[in-house]
């Protein structure tokens, strides 16, 4: 059975993410989780848990036109953690920067997105005030044929 399109390139997002690894980068990445309500548990951590926020679009139907596509913003929210109950801000500041530096360099997540862009980030702490996360915002510009969402351009 055919994958959507949003599967299709999740799977890409998921699989660039847990490459980020030294010594290319500053952290090692040992799990990336889909929807995880259990963030940073002891699966293992430096961790990335993936958060599809939400997917939209323009419905411009136009039938008598047979391959019209439409294009998608699909907008995902990463959870990064870190194994120390309290983290110094300048390793989460790294941590950041891998995520940024792997979706920059691999923007298209091979070839089944348009783009890939992080849209802001912020620290996330704990009940204690501690440092231990931070919250990645990114949108993936995607696109499908109108009358099927399986089918990538």
């Amino acid at each position: 059975m055919a994958e959507p399109v949003v599967e299709l390139f999740l799977v890409q997002f998921e699989t660039l993410l847990a490459a980020i690894a030294t010594p290319t980068f500053n952290t090692n990445v040992k799990l990336v989780d889909r929807q995880d309500p259990r963030p940073g548990n002891a699966k293992g951590t430096p961790s990335i848990n993936v958060w599809t926020v939400r997917d939209r679009g323009q419905e411009e139907q136009q039938p008598d036109v047979p391959h019209q596509f439409q294009e998608r913003v699909h907008e995902i929210l990463l959870e990064l953690f870190m194994k120390e109950r309290s983290t110094p801000g300048s390793k989460i500041n790294r941590f950041v920067a891998d995520v940024i530096k792997q979706l920059k360099q691999n923007n298209t997540l091979a070839g089944t997105a348009i783009d890939t862009v992080v849209t802001g980030w912020r620290p996330a702490l704990t009940a204690e005030r501690t440092l231990k996360a931070a919250q990645v915002d990114v949108q993936i510009r995607y696109e499908h044929r109108l009358t099927d969402p399986f089918s990538a351009t």
